[in-house]
């Protein structure tokens, strides 16, 4: 009888073993179920998906906007987050120009703003604009998230009076001139930026010929555009009414730049639905390509949706219409800025002949 005790007794005791081993698994599981979701929701044990903190590295000083405090404990290798302080006054304005030059007098590189509520369609700040992913023109997007926005100045922001000159060094080449030395430009289209610029001829305002050119400041890629764009017109001349020569004074010139405004960190259609403005234009890069659709006709193929705009781009571009989220591909809003206008009859040359 004691021999049957002693074996019911290790018979619970081996249950109870059993159990408790059984608690300890189901108790590691819930907590890597838990780690795993802390670390998609904040990659590294940050405020920040990884790829926005990757996108943040070495960016030099960063002024942090964060009215909850949310992303007060970013920190990246490389970059200095420091108080707003010196771009209050322009965060409160409307010009997004002065808050570029803000930036530069106070030595900040970027501007990394909370998400926040849509902003007012009137009279927002710049600051409300730029939570809400709005386009403000002297600003460019950098990266968009859920959780916040990358900013810093546009390229057009530092351009000033020499924006107006491309468009009558534009006409210039298109006359047949031969395009003049990088060397002759002001420095701020010499600049080294990686920059596309579009050259557009207008026929009484209807659109009759455009290209565009990317290369490693605005003088070189004007030069390559408006050079593409004088051979396109002699290759279809006959179409065009006749030979450029004859009809470039009755057109108007456009020179514009064709700016990244924020790699996407997140592809759902709410989002992109959100971030997406109707001064934006869809885009996407793969290696070694990038395809967009300018303002217009994603306004045009979207009928006023993003998503369904992309995948009008998708599908002209032999792409699944599906191919949002696809990890081989980049998506970005892009904008169009215009730098110079040269009207039919009042052009007048800048630079002398090289």
């Amino acid at each position: 009888m004691a021999e049957r005790k002693g074996r019911f007794a290790l018979a619970r005791e081996g249950v109870q073993d059993l159990a408790v081993r059984r608690l300890i698994i189901v108790a590691a599981l819930v907590l890597g179920a838990a780690a795993v979701a802390l670390y998609l929701a904040f990659g590294s044990g940050g405020p920040l998906e990884d790829a926005f903190a990757r996108e943040l590295e070495r960016r030099g000083q960063v002024a942090l906007v964060s009215p909850s405090g949310r992303l007060d404990d970013v920190r990246v290798e490389g970059t200095e987050l420091v108080e707003p302080t010196p771009l209050a006054e322009a965060l409160a304005g409307t010009d997004g120009v002065a808050l570029a030059r803000a930036m530069a007098d106070s030595g900040i590189d970027a501007l990394l703003v909370e998400a926040g509520e849509d902003a007012p369609e009137e009279g927002a700040t710049v600051e409300q604009a730029l939570a809400a992913y709005r386009h403000v023109p002297g600003m460019r997007g950098v990266y968009l998230s859920p959780t916040a926005a990358l900013y810093e100045p546009s390229a057009s922001a530092e351009l000033g009076e020499v924006a107006e000159a491309t468009a009558r060094v534009a006409r210039r080449i298109l006359s047949g001139t031969p395009p003049p030395p990088i060397t002759s430009y002001p420095e701020p289209l010499r600049r080294i930026r990686n920059v596309e610029v579009m050259v557009l001829l207008r026929d009484f305002g209807t659109a009759r010929l455009w290209r565009s050119a990317r290369s490693s400041s605005i003088a070189a890629a004007l030069n390559i555009a408006t050079t593409a764009a004088r051979q396109r017109w002699r290759e279809r001349q006959q179409a065009l009414g006749g030979p450029l020569s004859d009809r470039l004074p009755g057109l108007d010139v456009e020179v514009s730049i064709l700016e990244e405004d924020g790699t996407l960190g997140a592809v759902t259609p709410a989002f992109i639905e959100r971030v997406f403005g109707s001064e934006h234009g869809v885009a996407y890069e793969r290696p070694g390509a990038w395809r967009y659709l300018l303002p217009d006709a994603t306004r045009r193929e979207g009928e006023g949706s993003a998503v369904k705009a992309y995948e009008a781009l998708f599908l002209d571009n032999a792409l699944p219409v599906d191919s949002l989220g696809r990890r081989d591909l980049r998506f970005y809003r892009m904008v169009v800025t215009e730098l110079g206008r040269s009207t039919a009859g009042g052009f007048r040359d800048l630079l002398p002949e090289p």
